[in-house]
């Protein structure tokens, strides 16, 4: 079990990678799929990814809907 929970948190790390490197090369900020795979990075104890994922949606500008507020407090 601790195997496929570590297995989960290595992809989640993985698609937290890929989706900063997409913002990085120019491509558009995907706010719903940010938002909640930061919140799954936190599930996880994943602070420092969750975080990252957090400043673009909040230094971009862009909010999830009606989590502005959590998106601040969760950053």
């Amino acid at each position: 079990m601790e195997n496929n929970d570590q297995q989960e948190k290595l992809q989640l790390v993985s698609t937290a990678k890929s989706y900063l490197t997409d913002t990085i090369k120019g491509e558009g900020v995907e706010v719903e799929k940010y938002w909640s795979l930061a919140l799954e990075l936190i599930k996880k104890d994943e602070f420092g990814w969750s975080r990252r994922l957090l400043d673009v949606l909040a230094e971009s500008g862009v909010f999830p809907k009606d989590s502005k507020d959590k998106l601040i407090q969760k950053r």
